[in-house]
């Protein structure tokens, strides 16, 4: 359905999900949307009040300079945003990668072997290396890059090592087959001594792939799911997540948000002393972050949720402040 057909109704539901999102993506950050945003328009203002008075002292000419500083707090949030918008785009990426590997692995997981062996097969053939891939029953043969190779895999159950013997019976029968290499792809993990066969003992070179290195080779071959099966993924996993607090409402009300916006008071404050046509502007603006300073201050205190000494330092710790 393209989005012009779409009713408002239906507008409304998509930006909801899409927000679920982007909120999913995000997890992890430790400030919310909202206060970055704010953040951003606060810096912004800072840059472009400095960008102004100096300009005007160095031209003395205030429409020369609000054009100048208006340009240059253009470009710099230009430059700013396409940087964020590249870093979600590896964010979204990153999360929506995860998903799948973390899907595919509970699925291949509950294989069993000769649907394990039939699912490495399937990889091997989109692979443009491999040629020549035949079933010999306990193992697979190709040729990797024009030499012979021994292919085993080993479906392992969760938490399981690959067992070391299996491994040493492989590299044998491989050997006498007449492999110049081989490859062995396991569901499980790898003990210390299967890298002491492999690494020492074989007389072949060997490869252990473990279930990591089978989720990148399928994905770099394109046999991750589609997009859409990949949202459907994202959409279970947001309505599993318990509900968080507000984070929103948290930072608000935080120590260090407090002193941050009391901060800001104080700077408008002097803002409307120094610039005395604009005087009634920087108040009202320092009077709105004094009440973001001291409502959430005094609910902290009617509700007694006032941090503590070991709170406050915890805060701080995280925030890299020193106390």
């Amino acid at each position: 359905m393209s989005p012009a057909s779409l009713s408002l109704k239906e507008r409304i539901s998509e930006w909801k999900i899409r927000r679920k999102r982007i909120r999913y993506y995000r997890q992890g950050k430790s400030v919310s949307l909202p206060i970055w945003i704010l953040n951003l328009l606060l810096t912004e203002f800072l840059l472009f009040m400095a960008g102004y008075l100096w300009f005007l002292h160095r031209t003395r000419i205030p429409i020369l300079s609000l054009a100048l500083a208006l340009t240059i707090n253009a470009l710099v949030t230009v430059a700013f945003a396409l940087r964020k918008r590249k870093s979600f785009q590896k964010e979204k990426a990153d999360g929506r990668r995860q998903v799948a590997k973390k899907r595919l692995m509970e699925n291949i997981r509950q294989l069993d072997r000769t649907q394990f062996k039939w699912q490495i097969t399937q990889m091997l053939l989109k692979c443009r290396g491999i040629g020549s891939l035949k079933d010999q029953g306990d193992h697979l043969e190709a040729t990797f890059h024009g030499r012979k190779t021994a292919i085993g895999c080993y479906h392992a159950d969760l938490g399981e090592e690959m067992p070391p013997q299996a491994l040493n019976n492989f590299l044998n029968q491989a050997k006498a087959e007449g492999a110049a290499e081989a490859v062995f792809i396991s569901s499980g993990t790898y003990s210390e001594s299967c890298r002491t066969i492999s690494e020492k003992k074989s007389r072949i070179p060997v490869h252990l792939l473990d279930l990591d290195s089978l989720l990148q080779i399928m994905e770099e071959c394109g046999m991750f799911p589609e997009e859409s099966i990949i949202d459907s993924w994202i959409d279970e996993e947001i309505s599993h997540q318990k509900r968080k607090p507000d984070r929103l409402r948290k930072e608000l009300r935080s120590s260090k948000r407090i002193r941050t916006n009391l901060g800001y008071s104080l700077l408008f404050l002097l803002l409307s002393r120094w610039l005395k046509s604009q005087s009634a502007y920087y108040t009202v603006v320092s009077a709105v972050f004094l009440f973001l300073a001291l409502g959430p201050w005094l609910w902290n205190k009617k509700d007694g949720s006032e941090p503590t000494k070991e709170q406050k330092f915890m805060e701080d710790l995280a925030a890299g402040e020193k106390s």
